[in-house]
């Protein structure tokens, strides 16, 4: 879902401040970035808005098509005996079971870093900005920006 950039979690931090400084394209002279003007900024602004909302439809829908709908006919109920019964033959020393559960806990404790960082980014971009920082100044120097 932070992919989606909803704000509060980490990828707001990635869209927002690209979609916002096309806002407001001024250098401190007043003049805009490479000599565009402010209109073909705000063009570009409103395109990358909409590609915004494109980019979180599609996952939306991808996410809708991957999670829910009709479980393969393996995992069926009336074909439970069918999967038991293949799963047997494959290893017959390992005890199958033929419910299917969302997350088990070795999933949550791979999942629960992410997860902790994805919300801390979102509502405390700073502590990656301070990092990052030093770094895009030291780039725009090389460029004389």
């Amino acid at each position: 879902m932070a992919s989606l950039g909803l704000p509060g979690l980490a990828g707001f931090w990635g869209e927002f401040p690209a979609i916002l400084s096309a806002y407001n394209p001024l250098n401190g002279a007043g003049l805009p970035f490479g000599g565009l003007n402010v209109v073909t900024f705000r063009v570009y602004m409103v395109i990358a808005a909409i590609g915004t909302v494109f980019a979180a439809a599609y996952l939306l829908w991808l996410y809708q098509r991957t999670a829910f709908g009709e479980p393969n006919p393996e995992f069926v109920a009336d074909n439970a005996h069918l999967a038991h019964s293949v799963g047997a033959a494959a290893n017959p020393h390992e005890d199958h079971h033929v419910d299917i559960h969302d997350v088990g806990p070795y999933e949550w404790i791979a999942w629960t870093p992410l997860l902790v960082g994805i919300l801390v980014l979102g509502v405390y971009p700073q502590l990656l900005f301070k990092i990052t920082d030093p770094a895009v100044t030291n780039i725009l120097a090389v460029f004389g920006k």
